[in-house]
């Protein structure tokens, strides 16, 4: 199962979301995973990009694909979290930043509790489809880091490609690359 509904409320049979799932599912059961079935209209290979932490993927997921998990510094984690939960439309958090500061600590949040999250991620390091990085390092030397996930991937990119991807995801490079985009359309 993929992205597991155990746990979360059920859903009522009329409810919009499930009319749209049995829409574009026929067939289906949501208790499959919702994802599953979100990454079966894509040909492979797929990319799934999650914020969950391990537990929420079946255990045999390193045997069935290859998983590349970035974990971020606690502190960084629960600013972007923050930021997130204030911006999105189906949580507007209007709390105290410091209630929401005690929820991440007492283990009261989605995506959490985050040192189990990463506790799991880094006892699966040594499985060789299973890429343990992190977001420091990116941050730090993202060329290195770019050239580790080519290796682990095997897709064997050139000198030349491995700088342009870099060159793309720069972390505070990418403004600047927008901007030239936009002047060179003008």
């Amino acid at each position: 199962m993929l992205a597991s509904t155990t746990g979360a409320p059920p859903l009522s049979p009329s409810s919009e979301a499930v009319r749209k799932f049995k829409m574009l599912y026929p067939g289906k059961q949501i208790s499959d995973g919702i994802l599953l079935h979100l990454t079966s209209l894509n040909k492979p290979p797929r990319l799934i990009k999650a914020y969950l932490p391990p537990c929420f993927f079946p255990t045999a997921l390193p045997d069935m694909c290859k998983v590349i998990y970035i974990v971020r510094e606690p502190l960084d984690v629960l600013k972007n979290l923050y930021l997130r939960m204030r911006l999105n439309v189906l949580y507007e958090y209007r709390g105290k930043r410091e209630d929401y500061v005690d929820y991440f600590i007492n283990d009261k949040m989605c995506f959490g509790p985050y040192w189990k999250h990463v506790k799991l991620g880094w006892n699966k390091r040594m499985h060789p489809n299973f890429l343990f990085l992190f977001y420091e390092d990116l941050k730090e030397n993202l060329e290195d880091e770019v050239r580790k996930i080519d290796g682990f991937l095997g897709t064997r990119r050139t000198d030349a490609q491995i700088t342009n991807v870099t060159l793309h995801s720069f972390f505070f490079g990418l403004p600047v690359l927008v901007c030239a985009r936009v002047y060179v359309c003008e």
